[in-house]
């Protein structure tokens, strides 16, 4: 094990560039990038608040994180910060393998936009299936999602759910075994790991 921050606050939330050689981490409610070897720590966002959960886009040109509750972009030197406009109460987003939209969920439903914050469209609505959803993920190949989702009402408990990349064909993985979370997706999008 190396140790590669000093600061006080780690979050926990962190993420690695496209192509590794730097991490995005939050630190003292502040976005930070540092070397992946520890070196050249440059603060990104100083916002002096909850800074939350960061993404770098497919080309590593982008990071996308949660700014009091909404979605912000900037470019990965920290230039360029701006809201992205898109709906408030969002916990986490997250790029397609593209990089041409991005997924996330607000008010326990989930919606996609595209990279700029545009065409913000609601594709799995709470009501419909009865489950409240959080921080949706693509899989690598970006054919589908995979959430957090806990039941409403005689489903309740927090499950794995999974559904096409517009919405559809959504349903809770393996049933209705409850107390599962953290769901990731593997390499080749073929299978999902999940604490229990």
């Amino acid at each position: 094990q190396t140790r590669l921050t000093t600061g006080l606050g780690f979050s926990g939330a962190y993420a690695y560039s496209p192509d590794s050689s730097s991490i995005a981490y939050i630190s003292d409610y502040n976005l930070w990038k540092i070397n992946a070897d520890g070196s050249g720590a440059v603060l990104l966002a100083d916002l002096e608040n909850n800074v939350e959960n960061p993404h770098f886009s497919p080309d590593g040109t982008k990071i996308i994180f949660i700014y009091e509750g909404k979605i912000w972009q900037m470019d990965a030197d920290g230039s360029n910060q701006v809201d992205l406009g898109i709906l408030e109460y969002t916990e986490r987003a997250r790029f397609a393998p593209d990089g041409s939209k991005i997924v996330f969920s607000s008010n326990s439903e989930i919606y996609t936009a595209n990279s700029d914050g545009t065409n913000v469209t609601k594709i799995i609505d709470e009501d419909v299936v009865q489950y409240e959803l959080n921080i949706p993920e693509y899989s690598p190949d970006g054919a589908k999602l995979l959430m957090e989702c806990r039941g409403i009402g005689p489903n309740s408990g927090i499950n794995i759910c999974t559904s096409n990349a517009d919405g559809t064909g959504f349903a809770p993985l393996l049933g209705n075994i409850l107390e599962r979370q953290s769901p990731v997706w593997s390499p080749d999008s073929s299978a999902v790991g999940l604490r229990m």
